[in-house]
């Protein structure tokens, strides 16, 4: 398992480590990335994310 600071363009499939706020809307630890939180992170200026992956 690799942890730690993930840049947002490659953090699709990742798992969040922490909590990120977004606008009116939260992304949970654990929160699995999908393509479309991607996009919403990157709109969102977010350029880095802490997250897990397995394998």
């Amino acid at each position: 398992m690799d942890f730690g600071e993930i840049a947002t363009d490659r953090a699709e499939g990742a798992i969040l480590a922490h909590a990120v706020r977004l606008g009116g809307g939260l992304f949970k630890k654990g929160r699995v990335l999908s393509s479309a939180d991607v996009e919403a992170l990157r709109a969102a200026g977010v350029a880095h994310v802490f997250a897990a992956r397995l394998g």
